[in-house]
């Protein structure tokens, strides 16, 4: 976590306020965080109760003050660079509501995060900011990119936010996917979505951690990706076949996931499996016939359909 507040500190662009929450943490984390306080009279140092992340960073979107939100998890890291070049791609347009970097994933116990910094040149923003290396998306082609998983990724980090767009909209408490719930509501609340190329953002992965290991807690994303179909068909019908292309990388994902967890696995042994698989055969050929869907999702699709079904669990 100190790592982590340390390059926020050594922002290039300075005029930010940082909000350190604990999410109950009985270590030497509220320490930490009131010593960082001390140091700096723009960052607060907050104490709560265990409500787990969304509840968290419903707090903070409450107690904040500024215009723009920008949001960090403990252990991930961010370039000097990093809200200086958010907000300029903001100031270029008066109509931009979301501002996007890029996100690099890595790894906690191979890579030498400090030459990972050191090595990112400064950036000449005029260059930056041309035509070739920022685009500027509606709200519906910066869905259809995420849905179809082709760029802005479904999460808040590496993203600035104007703040108007929480009006009324939070994350919900105690949701798994917070991110992927409440992702695409903002994006179609905003105007328009200014999206550059660089990497602001270093997300740290751990072996072992929830994303990369099978838990029931896990298939929380069926519900999510369904409600997000439920949604997009009731209030933009013609980005549905994206939004199922979305459920159906869920589906087919956990799916793998839970072949994986069991050593000899016989279909009937969990019914979360004859659910995952009776959708993908559901929507298998719808898949194929959508010209935009990924290589992945189109292999994935194709072996459904001509594969018998233990030979694909056994391929997968």
């Amino acid at each position: 976590m100190r790592s982590t507040v340390e390059t926020v500190m050594a922002q290039t662009y300075t005029d930010w306020e940082l909000l350190l929450i604990n999410d109950g943490s009985k270590d030497e984390t509220q320490a930490i965080m009131d010593e960082m306080a001390r140091r700096d009279p723009r960052v607060r140092s907050i104490y709560s109760e265990h409500k787990g992340v969304a509840a968290i960073r419903n707090m903070g979107i409450d107690m904040s003050r500024g215009e723009l939100l920008f949001f960090l998890d403990a252990d991930d890291l961010i370039y000097p660079y990093t809200l200086q070049y958010l907000f300029e791609m903001m100031q270029t347009r008066d109509d931009i509501s979301i501002a996007c970097g890029n996100i690099k994933r890595f790894d906690d116990g191979k890579e030498d995060i400090r030459k990972i910094l050191e090595n990112e040149k400064s950036i000449d923003f005029s260059a930056d900011f041309s035509s070739r290396h920022l685009h500027i998306l509606s709200p519906e082609e910066g869905v259809m990119r995420s849905l179809y998983q082709k760029g802005m990724e479904a999460s808040l980090c590496g993203k600035l936010f104007r703040r108007e767009l929480f009006n009324e909209m939070r994350f919900i408490e105690g949701e798994l996917y917070e991110d992927l719930d409440i992702f695409f509501r903002l994006l179609l609340k905003g105007e328009k979505i200014a999206e550059g190329d660089r990497i602001v953002y270093l997300y740290r992965q751990r072996t072992g951690s929830i994303i990369h290991t099978f838990n029931y807690k896990r298939l929380v994303v069926l519900d999510v990706t369904r409600r997000i179909c439920e949604y997009i068909e009731k209030f933009h019908p013609r980005m549905l076949p994206a939004a199922i292309d979305r459920r159906f990388a869920a589906n087919y994902n956990m799916l793998q996931l839970m072949l994986r967890h069991y050593s000899e696995l016989d279909f009937d042994a969990d019914p979360h499996i004859r659910l995952t698989y009776d959708f993908i055969r559901k929507h298998a050929f719808e898949e194929l016939c959508n010209p935009e869907i990924r290589l992945k999702n189109r292999i994935g699709a194709l072996a459904a359909l001509l594969l018998p079904r233990k030979l694909l669990f056994r391929l997968l």
